[in-house]
């Protein structure tokens, strides 16, 4: 079967300046081309390194010089887009389509595209994937019903599109994440350490927590608690103009350097195992209502013991394998840090709990479920017809 991804136009396909979307794909991509399905990829054009999954087909800005970018500003403005040249990017990825056309469409976070495909190719089996919560900007939600599958990453995005939209169950389904076990694994041989070290990796955002990861450590330091801090992460996965006027970015950098805290700035994946590899402790404390948590099986399947919020689809992400406590709870945070601290054999249980959440979580399983609601063959199927 012939699958083709259209990427938001916000999201780069790249192991670089990608983000979980991104992530996703190209691990499905990967399992669904190892049982011999095609697959393409509509993306952004970026400048960096591409996924080697699938094959890609790129579209560009569409706008050069000063007075180009300022119109298209003001028309985005005016239409509500979510970024300038929206409607220039989403024509040209259709025309993409049309000349590929694929039996299967997946829609990453987009219902605004649903009726203009279906329009294109009306045998086209559409699936929508919700990485997160997305609503219809305007228009009637009758548009929904042309999309074949809605796939989401949790059962908490799952039962929101269905709370939100009444749509029917039948067509709504849930596909976890996986780890890539490849990348994603322990260290063989850790080397004695005088302190435990935490990570936070994420973008340098208020919902994400990362202030509450810098003061609760800045806390224990103070206490003389054996702790360090590293931060893994940027205001965004690639530069963005005027970012260090932020008035919380720069509290936050001044927080950091107080608190003696290491910031990588941000890691691009394919050096993020490795600096998972050398931390102990992986902190995600988002006060938002996370969709799923896919950094949360990388640090767990990386070998470190998790502390994450109960917030979203954190929960299903963790399993029973990490330490839940509420963002705003910082004492109980503080508590159970210091606790692994000065107790590395109450440490290591935690990380053999992340060890053994991980090997329930893999792409082929995510692959599985979205190759059953369309039709397409599985692995067991073709080891059937192998046989």
């Amino acid at each position: 079967m012939h699958f083709c991804f259209l990427m938001p136009q916000l999201e780069h396909y790249s192991p670089v300046s990608g983000g979980a979307i991104a992530t996703v794909t190209a691990n499905v991509a990967h399992e669904l081309q190892s049982i011999s399905h095609q697959v393409d990829v509509v993306a952004p054009e970026c400048f960096e390194p591409l996924y080697a999954e699938g094959r890609v087909h790129t579209i560009g800005a569409g706008t050069t010089g000063a007075l180009a970018e300022i119109a298209a500003h003001m028309e985005a403005r005016f239409r509500r887009w979510d970024a300038p040249n929206e409607g220039r990017f989403y024509a040209a990825g259709l025309t993409v389509l049309e000349q590929l056309q694929p039996d299967v469409v997946v829609l990453a976070n987009d219902l605004e595209r649903i009726a203009a495909v279906r329009r294109l190719l009306p045998k086209v089996r559409i699936v929508v994937w919700m990485h997160n919560e997305c609503r219809l900007r305007k228009g009637a939600t009758d548009v929904l019903r042309d999309a074949d599958v809605f796939l989401c990453c949790s059962d908490y995005i799952k039962n929101w599109l269905l709370r939100e939209y009444g749509l029917d169950a039948a067509r709504v389904h849930t596909a976890h994440a996986g780890i890539n076990g490849n990348l994603f694994y322990p260290a063989t041989h850790v080397a004695p350490r005088d302190e435990v070290r935490v990570l936070f990796t994420g973008r340098l955002d208020p919902n994400k927590g990362v202030d509450i990861a810098v003061n609760v450590v800045a806390r224990l330091r103070r206490k003389g608690v054996p702790i360090g801090l590293s931060v893994a992460g940027n205001v965004w996965f690639y530069r963005q103009k005027g970012a260090n006027k932020d008035p919380f970015h720069n509290r936050l950098r001044s927080a950091m350097r107080e608190g003696c805290v290491d910031w990588m700035g941000h890691v691009p994946r394919r050096f993020l195992p490795e600096v998972m590899r050398r931390h102990d402790v992986a902190l995600v404390p988002s006060r938002s209502e996370e969709p799923f948590g896919l950094v949360v099986l990388e640090s767990m399947a990386s070998g470190m013991a998790v502390l994450a919020s109960p917030r979203g689809g954190l929960s299903e992400a963790c399993g029973d394998a990490a330490m839940i406590v509420d963002p705003e709870n910082t004492a109980g945070i503080e508590s159970w840090l210091e606790r692994v601290s000065f107790d590395r054999t109450e440490l290591n249980k935690w990380k053999g709990r992340s060890i053994e959440r991980v090997k329930t979580a893999k792409w082929s399983d995510t692959a599985k479920v979205l190759c059953r609601t369309v039709g397409a063959q599985t692995m067991e199927v073709q080891a059937c017809i192998s046989l």
